[in-house]
């Protein structure tokens, strides 16, 4: 076997291990945060949610979000649901394979500047780069992995300077763009890159098409009022840029940490004395001269990802733009040398760039169980299983999550969903709910939240009643340790408390403790009158007060 071959082994196998490590590192989480729009086909038009029915709806597709061009992005999503179903693992792989693919196409470009061993160190630096774990561990950042692996492809496409690469640069443009606006920042580099050629205005349709596309759809996405970009912010873009470089730096020393149940680093001191001897290299490398073109064409990326991330107001230590930003400044590095590395030379790199790896990779399991890809998810499971067992009675406008019983008690989707929108897709990519045996395994503080959600999608009330007819069953339940607990039967139930005041009247069903959800409080010695629907589980609703009470079971034609 030849030294390259070993190489192209030795990357292969590296690829495969990082895959198994985000599988492991992934395993147990969930839709949540900003995935669950997309299961649920719904977007925010001023302010309003906008749920499209059916798969595949143009309008939906590219309906910005957060103000972002995302149509690659829902397209993927969709032809998931479509084929596969709601299964998470199939956008952890996507997502996961399009890092690979970045990875191998930096490795095309490094191997030709510093040679194939030398070009296997920055790449293992970069397939266990686990302190951009936001990067690694969502798969709904497979908007930027698909851009970066698509923006590079595009770039080693249009080297060739022929019709065909010309026509497959032009496509994996448009494609990078369409899925976030990093693609725009390739765009940016691939100008640059023809404009070094000497046919350059033949040539310019390849950029101008993904200019021409992205420019229309952004003056017709502006009725949706997303935007969140502010041109003053330019003046950020220095510090922004010299951040970047020092957090990438801090982290591939492996000297960064990710703060504690978060997904940021910070700009540490040692980042910053390490950026600044790096862009004064970079300018001695600049004043000797003799680079080559594709040097300026990451310089042009580098600069304008990092003005989309200034204007954008986004933190350059947040671990979801890490990765990019270290293939680019990894990128930049490998073309300021004139000729390749020697195999010794790059078995050391091979050798210094292994040593950073256990605290990079130690990041991406790091508090995983703290952070909100997983804190999120019991939450969010346990109220689409209500919504599920509601299904026949729960308004399809109504957004069960943002209702003062769910909140109070903890739950609340990040995103609000209708549920109307939820049960669709639940009925056509498949559910993403807990099953109630599931449920029933869960801690008491995300069945507290089942119960909250459950009452207020029947729309459970206590209403002012009259008393029952003479021989009607009655009982009366004393408190036991301070609390009477009287389970009741489907249907309508009369009640009264004895005693003085107005002590609140509260319903449990799956939580084995606490006061229950917060009907009202009811007069003592007046009558009450509450309707509780028949649904699909075993666990009967439990009234619970502090006060003496008689319940008396109504037949549905008395009620």
């Amino acid at each position: 076997m030849t030294a390259r071959r070993a190489t192209e082994v030795a990357l292969g196998l590296a690829m495969a291990a990082s895959l198994a490590l985000i599988l492991a590192a992934t395993n147990g989480q969930g839709f949540a945060i900003d995935e669950l729009p997309y299961y649920a086909h719904i977007a925010v038009k001023d302010g309003v949610v906008v749920h499209y029915a059916g798969s595949f709806d143009p309008a939906y597709l590219l309906a910005p979000f957060n103000g972002h061009l995302q149509v690659g992005g829902r397209f993927i999503y969709e032809a998931v649901f479509a084929t596969i179903g709601a299964h998470y693992t199939a956008f952890v792989l996507v997502n996961a394979l399009a890092i690979c693919i970045s990875i191998g196409v930096f490795f095309v470009f490094a191997r030709r500047r510093v040679g194939d061993l030398a070009a296997l160190a920055p790449c293992l630096l970069l397939l266990f780069f686990g302190i951009a774990r936001e990067q690694f561990l969502w798969p709904f950042d497979l908007h930027t992995s698909v851009a970066l692996a698509a923006g590079l492809g595009a770039i080693c496409s249009l080297e060739r300077e022929s019709r065909k690469g010309g026509v497959l640069g032009c496509v994996l443009l448009v494609l990078s763009a369409s899925m976030i606006e990093l693609g725009l920042a390739f765009v940016v580099g691939a100008a640059v890159l023809i404009a070094f050629e000497r046919d350059r205005w033949r040539r310019a349709w390849i950029v101008v098409v993904p200019v021409v596309l992205y420019a229309i759809w952004w003056l017709w996405a502006r009725q949706f009022h997303q935007s969140e970009t502010e041109l003053s912010n330019l003046v950020h873009v220095p510090k922004t840029a010299f951040e970047s470089i020092a957090v990438v730096l801090g982290s591939l020393t492996g000297t960064n940490s990710v703060l504690a149940s978060s997904f940021a680093t910070e700009v540490t001191t040692l980042g910053k004395v390490l950026a600044v001897l790096a862009l004064i290299a970079l300018a001695a490398r600049i004043f000797r001269g003799g680079l080559p073109r594709t040097f300026w064409v990451w310089v042009a990326v580098a600069v304008a990802y990092w003005t989309l991330l200034a204007v954008g107001d986004r933190a350059p230590q947040s671990t979801r733009y890490l990765l990019v930003s270290a293939v680019l400044v990894l990128l930049i590095a490998v073309e300021c040398f004139p000729r390749p590395l020697s195999n010794r030379v790059g078995a050391l790199l091979v050798v210094l760039a292994l040593l950073p790896l256990p605290a990079n990779v130690g990041a991406m399991f790091s508090d995983k169980d703290q952070n909100v890809l997983r804190t999120d998810i019991p939450k969010s499971r346990a109220e689409f299983a209500m919504l599920e067992l509601a299904r026949d009675r729960v308004d399809p406008a109504a957004v069960i999550s943002s209702n003062p019983w769910v909140t109070e008690v903890g739950g609340g989707l990040f995103q609000a969903i209708p549920a109307g929108a939820y049960l669709d897709s639940a009925s056509e990519n498949g559910s993403i709910a807990f099953t109630l045996p599931e449920l029933r395994k869960q801690p008491e503080e995300v069945r507290v939240i089942a119960d909250a959600t459950l009452a207020a999608s029947f729309g459970l009330q206590l209403r002012p009643a009259s008393p029952p007819a003479a021989g009607a069953k009655c009982r009366t339940t004393r408190p036991a340790g301070g609390v009477a607990t009287v389970p009741l039967q489907p249907g309508t139930t009369r009640l009264r408390v004895a005693g003085s005041g107005a002590p609140l009247i509260g319903l449990r069903r799956f939580a084995g403790s606490g006061p229950g959800v917060p009907l009202a409080r009811l007069q003592a010695n007046s009558w009450g009158g509450l309707t509780l629907p028949a649904d699909g589980a075993a666990e009967r609703w439990r009234l619970v007060t502090k006060a003496p009470v008689t319940t008396c079971a109504i037949s549905s034609s008395a009620a």
